[in-house]
């Protein structure tokens, strides 16, 4: 194929999935390996991996480098189709410390590419890492930022406790997950109960891991599978108001009363579910003191 075809058909393939694409994808279009050789060759293509190519203005970079060993698990299809259909894009799912990283929390040691896989494989390249597991449903996402799947942060650090890494890289992790308003205290402590001794703990000492997890994650956890609940709690409570109450909670306004209401309703929610005392009443009196407090704020 002439080159002048070949690189718009290439470029056309690439702009669709983060500048790259596969042999195999070439072989799809007609595009041999031969036609690929001197493409790079003429500096038209930079091969990111075996089998992985990019086009000329793709900028290189850590990530790019993990998206093309992602792709190189199905060269055969594109990366659209994969994301677009839950089982193809849960066969392989970016996890442990290549998780970590790219949720940003921790600082563990870079020691490759690791995914968790459906199917028992290995790779000829030594830096690719695959472990076998079937991913329950909440246990992965499409990661935001690079678009790509990955373990949750809480199956993240279960992973990496079951990987032995020491109690101080697994309890940083949780503290930068914390920071990040990444996790939950409660969804930390279903990943991690039963994996005591991986923090530094004695096996089943339950409420020494909930200890751990308060004092790195703070005091409050503010669990977002609750908000919903919150909301219509406060429903009848804001229509009960009027006024002032509506000016608070106005789109327009979001003030810092709005955001005194919401600490203590957030609060108020969280003692309910603690201490088992109606969360209507408690919502009500929190609110009736918001006023005051902003005063004492100003």
């Amino acid at each position: 194929m002439e080159s002048g075809e070949a690189t718009e058909l290439l470029g056309d393939l690439a702009s669709q999935q983060w500048g790259l694409f596969t042999s195999a994808q070439a072989r799809d279009l007609d595009i041999k390996t031969p036609d690929l050789l001197r493409l790079e060759k003429a500096g038209v293509l930079e091969r990111v991996r075996h089998g992985v190519y990019a086009i000329t203005g793709t900028a290189l970079s850590a990530v790019i480098e993990l998206k093309a060993q992602w792709l190189a698990i199905r060269p055969d299809m594109m990366a659209a189709d994969r994301l677009r259909d839950e089982a193809l894009a849960k066969e392989a799912v970016v996890s442990h410390t290549t998780a970590a990283d790219l949720w940003g929390i921790g600082d563990l040691w870079p020691d490759g590419y690791h995914f968790t896989v459906e199917k028992r494989r290995r790779s000829r390249q030594p830096e690719v890492h695959f472990h076998r597991a079937d991913l329950e449903d909440g246990a992965w996402a499409i990661h935001k930022g690079t678009g790509l799947p990955i373990t949750t942060v809480p199956r993240t650090i279960a992973d990496l406790a079951d990987a032995g890494h020491e109690a101080e890289h697994l309890t940083s992790l949780v503290s930068d997950a914390g920071n990040k308003n990444l996790v939950t205290r409660t969804e930390l402590f279903e990943a991690l109960y039963g994996k005591e001794t991986a923090l530094g703990l004695n096996t089943g000492d339950e409420d020494g891991l909930r200890t751990l997890l308060a004092d790195r994650l703070g005091t409050y956890d503010f669990d977002p599978r609750i908000a919903q609940a919150i909301d219509l709690s406060l429903q009848p409570i804001r229509e009960s108001f009027s006024g002032i109450a509506q000016a608070i909670w106005s789109d327009t306004m979001m003030s810092n009363e709005l955001k005194l209401a919401m600490k203590h309703a957030t609060k108020a929610m969280n003692q309910s579910f603690s201490t088992g005392k109606n969360a209507d009443q408690i919502l009500r009196q929190a609110l009736r003191n918001t006023p005051r407090a902003a005063e004492e704020n100003d």
